[in-house]
């Protein structure tokens, strides 16, 4: 979720342009909801 270009970009690739608007307000939303820890928290 620290990559929304590229999130994009991938929902685009996949299910095509004419979604492209939808794909960027969601990956935009994952990457502000999702903080600064990942899901590997104690992994150094």
């Amino acid at each position: 979720a620290k990559t929304p270009l590229s999130c994009t970009i991938l929902g685009m690739e996949i299910f095509g342009l004419h979604d492209a608007m939808w794909f960027a307000l969601a990956c935009l939303i994952a990457y502000f909801v999702s903080g600064k820890e990942g899901i590997y928290r104690y992994q150094k």
